[in-house]
């Protein structure tokens, strides 16, 4: 396993956009587990409950999350998202 290059909180914090409006925080979870662990989500949420699309997470230190190989990754996922959902993910 790669040492983690990416320490701080504030680097390792991701705003995603564009999720569809049933995903939960289990569901952003499970989305980004091929980059590591999700130590913390929130889906943002209108007053009346429902989803707004939009999260903020906070990815774990066991390994360089953001790294090349998985950045290549994390474009393909949201392509095929977007080929599923009809619109783009937003990382």
């Amino acid at each position: 396993m790669m040492p983690c290059c990416v320490q701080t909180v504030e680097d390792r914090k991701l705003f995603v956009g564009m999720l569809p409006k049933t995903f939960t925080e289990s569901d952003v979870a499970e989305l980004f587990a091929p980059f590591g662990t999700v130590e913390d989500c929130s889906v943002l949420k209108e007053s009346t409950g429902q989803s707004k699309g939009r999260c903020s997470c906070l990815l774990g230190k066991g390994r360089c999350s953001l790294d090349k190989a998985n950045c290549v990754k994390l474009e393909y996922l949201a392509n095929v998202l977007a080929e599923q959902l009809s619109r783009a993910l937003l990382v």
